[in-house]
């Protein structure tokens, strides 16, 4: 296995993406005319701006399975959330054949912009860098093959998000503009989450 790390300066272009996002603020809107003063977010503490969740997935199917992604944000305006999180992600598989083991680990950092649009619709522009080690390892757990590697990832794409109060599930469809043969943390481009999100 072949593991090769994109080229960074393409990373700039989250730069890009974030401060194109930014204006949407100004179209998105969309009950404008149901707000008072203490509606606005600017009126409201710092603590009170901040929100937190993520998604946790554990599983089982020939070896365990853990897809982790906390992540904490703060709200700009009334509409829009930049935030930062980390992902993990742990796959280990023991072949019912030859009791052969293959681990995956998988972790890093994002950063993100989420903007709501109208109608539980929201657009979500992400940067995430990932670092990777796989191993391979006997039935006496003797250790035959390892290797490591990292690659940055720009997914774009949006969600829908359902909200009771202060408390939001969202579910997030992303394509990974940066997808390709040296990508090391995914299987296909496109990225597919549902998770919670406090302090709404």
């Amino acid at each position: 296995m072949m593991i090769k790390t994109m080229k960074i300066q393409r990373s700039t272009i989250l730069l890009w993406m974030m401060l194109l996002m930014m204006p949407l603020s100004l179209l998105a809107q969309t009950n404008e005319g149901n707000k008072n003063e203490s509606d606005d977010p600017f009126e409201e503490t710092w603590k009170d701006r901040i929100v937190f969740g993520g998604n946790i997935f554990p599983g089982y199917s020939n070896g365990w399975i853990l897809d982790l992604t906390p992540m904490v944000g703060y709200k700009l305006t009334q509409t829009t959330i930049a935030g930062v999180g980390v992902n993990y992600y742990y796959r280990s598989f023991r072949s019912p054949i030859d009791n052969y083991r293959q681990i995956w680990r998988s972790y890093g950092g994002r950063a993100f912009v989420m903007q709501d649009l109208m109608y539980g619709l929201f657009g979500q522009a992400e940067y995430e860098f990932t670092y990777a080690n796989y191993r391979e390892k006997s039935p006496t757990d003797e250790l035959l093959y390892e290797a490591n590697g990292s690659s940055p990832g720009l997914l774009l794409g949006g969600g829908y998000s359902q909200r009771s109060g202060s408390i939001g599930y969202n579910i997030t469809v992303l394509y990974d503009v940066f997808y390709g043969r040296n990508s090391i943390n995914r299987n296909s481009p496109l990225v597919i989450r549902g998770g919670l999100i406090f302090g709404l």
